[in-house]
């Protein structure tokens, strides 16, 4: 478990950390402390989204997060998440309706997203 429980987690960092990993252009992150982008990189492990380490102390508590790069599931959602349209289409919707979804059902409204976008 990283730490601190009490983080909320913020689906726009999960998704600018993605991108970065990927080692496409960086996302400016100067609006985020250390501590909200390591919890959130290992959230990013915990959901298997990327492939990395946790390095925990004596104690239990979370010293540094290495992340290798992203997996197939990350390259997936990042492959949805990607256009910013998309992405605030998303966004809107979860805001309308005041839901908190599972990443995977995220990834697939975001699929369909795209799929209108494309006329599919």
């Amino acid at each position: 478990m990283c730490y601190p429980e009490t983080m909320k987690r913020d689906m726009d960092l999960i998704r600018l950390l993605l991108l970065n990993h990927e080692g496409a252009t960086p996302c400016d992150l100067s609006g985020y402390t250390q501590e909200q982008i390591a919890y959130h990189d290992c959230l990013l492990i915990d959901a298997g989204l990327v492939r990395g380490a946790i390095a925990k102390g004596s104690s239990g508590e979370w010293k540094a997060v290495h992340i290798i790069g992203l997996n197939w599931i990350g390259h997936d959602f990042l492959d949805a998440a990607r256009n910013e349209t998309i992405w605030n289409q998303l966004k809107a919707k979860l805001k309308k309706s005041a839901l908190e979804l599972p990443i995977d059902l995220m990834k697939e409204i975001l699929a369909g997203l795209l799929k209108a976008q494309l006329n599919l």
